[in-house]
């Protein structure tokens, strides 16, 4: 038994690098662009009875309009996919989606001037899901290359308590408190923190598809709120998946 944890681990590290070629990030910069995450949202949490059904179909709140909000859509062989919403805690804005329901544990760490990006709206399409299981896996990393990007000190996200498992196992991510009700939502959710100057180092040695290049960062958050739109589409995906390909060949396993 001893011998077949590792093996499983090591197809499955290899199956999710294989597949990073396909993956593209990237930051929904137009009106257009950001409805067809909200309209993926409604979906994903209207399936999974998290909201009520309303009349726009869609599903947004007041913090996908922060000037400290980054919307990233996540595209496999260019089909949008899955989604991930980042608010990063910056000199000039402090917003944060948690912030509202757990203020007691948020703001003393804004006060001790940590570096924090705050990680929520995580959906996966309900058929992409099925056709590559691995795509939350690599959803969240958009969150940890987010991290790295704007070298925070804690990476917070909320989440129902059934989901805490995944955080905790693959990360390492502490939880904060018990369930609290959260507007907009009708199931309660848990805060959780994560060191990720303490954690990074294990989590890559151990999840190799977590890490990244410089330039990948760039390419995805420097097309960010204040920056140039370079085009219509949502970035250049040539160049990103170039750079994903290069990567994902460089960070392959080999084995005897």
């Amino acid at each position: 038994m001893g011998s077949v944890m590792p093996e499983l681990q090591s197809n499955f590290v290899d199956r999710l690098l294989a597949m990073m070629p396909r993956i593209e990030y990237h930051l929904a910069m137009t009106a257009e662009q950001r409805d067809a995450i909200f309209r993926m949202r409604y979906n994903c949490y209207l399936r999974e009875g998290a909201i009520d059904p309303n009349e726009t179909f869609r599903y947004t709140d007041q913090y996908d309009n922060a000037p400290n909000a980054l919307l990233v859509g996540v595209f496999v062989d260019g089909v949008l996919s899955s989604s991930l919403r980042l608010n990063a805690v910056t000199p000039t804005c402090s917003i944060l989606p948690d912030k509202g329901t757990f203020p007691d544990l948020i703001e003393p760490m804004i006060d001790a001037g940590l570096k924090i990006i705050d990680s929520s709206r995580f959906v996966v399409d309900d058929e992409a899901s099925k056709t590559y299981p691995g795509l939350a896996y690599l959803t969240v990393r958009a969150g940890w290359m987010g991290g790295e990007h704007f070298s925070v000190d804690r990476i917070l996200t909320a989440t129902r308590r059934e989901h805490t498992p995944f955080y905790r196992r693959i990360f390492g991510f502490d939880v904060m408190t018990e369930p609290r009700d959260y507007a907009t939502l009708k199931k309660p959710v848990c805060l959780l923190s994560l060191d990720y100057r303490a954690k990074r180092e294990r989590v890559e040695r151990t999840y190799p598809f977590f890490r990244s290049t410089e330039a990948e960062r760039r390419a995805i958050f420097d097309a960010g709120p204040g920056a140039r739109q370079r085009d219509e589409r949502w970035g250049d995906f040539r160049k990103r998946r170039e750079l994903a390909r290069e990567f994902a060949i460089s960070h392959t396993i080999v084995r005897e």
